[in-house]
């Protein structure tokens, strides 16, 4: 790993560059929260303390994704590609959380062959990072084995230090080239140990409080409680919006839909693929059988994935500690209420 220094004012330089040559998604502050958007000047950039209210998965997993044109005449069908425009990209201002979330939607989407469409937008995209600077009141990250100041998943991560300048730590082959390209913006770290000890006293204090539960007892617990009164009770709230799914970082569950018209004797149109959620009613819905038709089997789906089988076949979470799915669920469901009370129950016998 390369670490150099970079003033803001060469920062500011170096973006009205590469916003001639990029696409650059970055936090932006809207009137009611913060998320990922295109930017077209550095000022427009937030730079908040903590992790925006969305993660930036919609730029590698869009809501709505246009897979393939159809037109069929008769018995005849034609396939064509659609319209995407998947050119050079930065994202800047990636949490830990978020992009530990990226690491795992690479295992989902390589898993059985690869996902062309979300590869494309992963390969053409860079990811500049940046540690936390104080955890967000919902935060729960190293709970879940995520360090809120490290680089992992990162091409580079910059770490405001608060003095006009940023420490910027070149973490992959792709950040490399990037640096490589423009590294006259840099400059050598030549008081490295008085900036770093200005960084993250907060953050500190967080990564040495104690873990809110235990994985492995929660991970043993639903090995063995597939059925259980806690689904009923804590699901009794759920309304099914989704809002905990479409929030989620790692969620990618998806549909297909068609968007077709009738013209010149023949259907022509596009297979979106969409965001699509455990907690509707109408998921895994087959024309003959619902597998799970009530909200707390729905409910259950949703812990048993994150907290089960995911690790049962990647030996890895699909939950980073982001906090989003605590901070915004509309009837107020805690997924961290939820594992302490598995916990608990596991403690009980």
């Amino acid at each position: 790993m390369t670490t150099k220094l970079i003033t803001r004012n060469s920062l500011k330089k170096l973006m009205r560059d590469l916003l001639t040559v990029f696409e650059i998604v970055a936090p932006v502050q809207g009137e009611a929260v913060s998320a990922f958007q295109r930017i077209s000047a550095y000022e427009e950039i937030g730079w908040p303390d903590s992790n925006t209210a969305r993660s930036p998965k919609e730029f590698f997993l869009p809501p709505a994704d246009g897979l393939f044109r159809f037109q069929q005449t008769g018995r005849e069908t034609l396939l064509s590609e659609p319209a995407n425009h998947h050119g050079p990209r930065i994202i800047l201002g990636v949490r830990p959380c978020d992009a530990a979330a990226l690491a795992i939607m690479d295992r989902v989407f390589s898993e059985k062959g690869i996902d062309v469409h979300y590869t494309a937008l992963r390969d053409n995209t860079l990811v500049i990072g940046q540690p936390c600077w104080k955890p967000g009141k919902d935060c729960f990250c190293t709970s879940v084995g995520i360090n809120p100041t490290a680089s992992l998943n990162m091409d580079i991560m910059l770490t405001d230090l608060r003095d006009e300048r940023f420490l910027v730590d070149i973490v992959s082959p792709k950040g490399e080239d990037f640096f490589s390209y423009f590294s006259h913006f840099f400059q050598e770290p030549e008081d490295l140990p008085r900036a770093l000890s200005a960084q993250t006293r907060e953050m500190v204090f967080y990564l040495g409080e104690d873990k809110m539960f235990d994985l492995r007892v929660i991970k043993k617990w639903l090995d063995n409680n597939f059925e259980n009164p806690l689904w009923t009770k804590t699901a009794a709230r759920c309304i099914g919006c989704g809002a905990c799914s479409f929030l989620c970082p790692t969620c990618h569950c998806f549909d297909f839909t068609d968007e077709s018209t009738y013209q010149d004797n023949s259907f022509q149109g596009l297979r979106k693929r969409v965001w699509d959620s455990c907690s509707f009613s109408h998921f895994t819905q087959t024309p003959t059988h619902q597998p799970r038709p009530t909200q707390d089997r729905r409910f259950r789906q949703r812990i048993m994935h994150k907290f089960k089988y995911s690790f049962d076949r990647y030996q890895q979470l699909a939950c980073v500690g982001c906090g989003r799915c605590r901070s915004l669920c509309p009837v107020g469901i805690d997924l961290v209420e939820v594992l302490v009370s598995i916990s608990r129950q596991s403690h009980q016998f």
